[in-house]
């Protein structure tokens, strides 16, 4: 007999009424946008103290780069407010026209004292169209005196002197233009070289240099020299030659008359007064510009005349550079545009050094090239007659020979 499936259903329903279910209720429209809010705004909170953290930590390890300690591009507005840069710039590379750095470097203090101390130096001005083949001997020269020299160089525009950071040389271009022999490019180079070197109060006398020159007497007694003596030293002279009166140009007069007319060297010394009336004079230079082509030379005669006519009393009348022009290879030198050596003076200590190390090299050649001729003489006379292959070699050998013998006779 088969159970009846109703039982079981009962006993479901039994289960049922024994647990009852329990009633529902649905949450109120306003706690839940109220749960929502609060949700967003700590999901918001987290994220942002996360954000500000990494920010922080970035800035703080990129301080120098957002907020550096060291300005390093050159504000020259600021440095020109303060005093030692206005009376000793640091920097000779400058963006000055020719006329802003004549205007600039023509200032003149109407106080005599300095609000410095003011120690004088000697500028030495070289004026050179690329390398300086003897910057080493004036690196010794310069050595152990510095505060005492200023040193400016103007070489051709696209040119860049090549020397160690321990020279005296190192970083001491100044802006420049092209410059062509004989013409008025030298007198501007001239000018740009002085008022550079016009822009340091300190420098007190200038000299101008080649590249060739050398100095011969150490640096303590043409500093004193140059310092303590009441006169400038330009080469200038009343030639009545073609070389001289002849390059006169009448379109000068009045402003320049024939009587007033001299030449002298290019290469100068110069006391701060006297180079600062050659800067800003435009009257004479224009005049010069104009008038004095080749076969007239601006930088023969330029400066000469010009402190002839107005400075005469505070010139020499020399020069204190020397070069031997009676030799003609080195005048040949200087009618090819070459540079040729030029000394300030001669102690007589180091020429007999010298005299001494160059004559013990010549004696050693001679030495050589007589060893060397006896030799051939020797070889000639000794060579078999079979050794000739023809008439032709014999005869030319046999006069060589016979030439050898000669010179080794009078030797």
């Amino acid at each position: 007999m088969k159970m009846k499936p109703i039982v079981k259903a009962r006993a479901s329903e039994n289960l049922v009424d024994f647990f009852p279910s329990t009633p529902r209720k649905d949450l109120p429209y306003g706690f839940m946008k109220l749960a929502c809010g609060l949700v967003l705004f700590m999901a918001g909170t987290v994220l942002g103290m996360a954000m500000r953290a990494q920010f922080n930590w970035y800035f703080t390890s990129h301080t120098e780069l957002f907020f550096p300690e060291k300005m390093y591009s050159a504000d020259c507005e600021r440095e020109t407010m303060v005093l030692k840069y206005f009376v000793k710039p640091i920097h000779l590379m400058h963006k000055m026209t020719d006329d802003e750095l004549f205007w600039r470097a023509t200032l003149l203090p109407k106080v005599q004292e300095y609000p410095f101390k003011r120690v004088p130096k000697v500028a030495f001005m070289f004026l050179t169209r690329g390398p300086l083949p003897f910057s080493s001997l004036w690196d010794v020269f310069f050595k152990g005196h510095e505060g005492l020299f200023s040193i400016y160089v103007h070489a051709l525009p696209d040119y860049k002197i090549n020397v160690s950071k321990n020279s005296a040389f190192y970083q001491r271009q100044i802006p420049s233009e092209d410059v062509q022999w004989g013409s008025v490019t030298l007198l501007e180079a001239e000018k740009r070289l002085l008022a550079n070197a016009l822009l340091d109060f300190s420098n007190e006398r200038f000299v101008l240099l080649s590249e060739s020159c050398i100095p011969v007497f150490n640096f303590p007694t043409v500093y004193e020299y140059l310092i303590n003596s009441a006169h400038s030293f330009v080469q200038t002279y009343d030639d009545d030659s073609p070389r001289g009166r002849g390059r006169y140009n009448k379109r000068m007069y009045p402003a320049i008359k024939q009587s007033q007319w001299r030449k002298g060297s290019e290469w100068f010394e110069l006391n701060r007064e006297l180079a600062i009336n050659i800067v800003a004079d435009y009257k004479y230079y224009r005049i010069f510009q104009k008038h004095c082509r080749p076969t007239c030379y601006p930088d023969e005669h330029y400066i000469p005349t010009y402190l002839n006519m107005f400075h005469g009393s505070l010139n020499a009348n020399r020069t204190v550079t020397w070069v031997d022009w009676s030799r003609e290879a080195l005048i040949q030198q200087h009618m090819d545009g070459r540079a040729s050596l030029r000394v300030l003076s001669i102690p007589s200590g180091t020429v007999e050094q010298s005299a001494r190390t160059t004559m013990s090299q010549l004696l050693s050649v001679i030495s050589l090239l007589g060893s060397l001729l006896l030799a051939l003489w020797n070889l000639c006379s000794t060579l078999p007659q079979r050794l000739w292959t023809s008439d032709f070699l014999r005869d030319i050998v046999c006069s060589s020979c016979s030439w050898l013998d000669c010179a080794i006779r009078k030797h």
